[in-house]
């Protein structure tokens, strides 16, 4: 929503901008923080499924069994 006349506020033009301004800067901030936190969260859960396929994979040993067969 944009309200063009900052008067019916009872804001001068310079508090009006200046307001927008911090308004702004408070929405990017948030929606940055809200962005890392996704980011987070979406590593961590590949991770872990990742992690799950894996152990079943290997069948819960810790290392999985390589150089049993020789392919010729």
């Amino acid at each position: 929503m944009i309200i063009s006349n900052s008067s019916s506020l009872g804001l001068s033009q310079k508090s009006h901008r200046s307001l927008l301004t911090d308004i702004s800067q408070i929405y990017e901030s948030f929606q940055a923080d809200a962005n890392s936190d996704w980011n987070k969260i979406s590593l961590v859960s590949y991770w872990k499924i990742g992690q799950r396929i894996v152990e079943v994979e290997q069948g819960n040993q810790e290392r999985a069994s390589y150089g049993h067969r020789v392919l010729i």
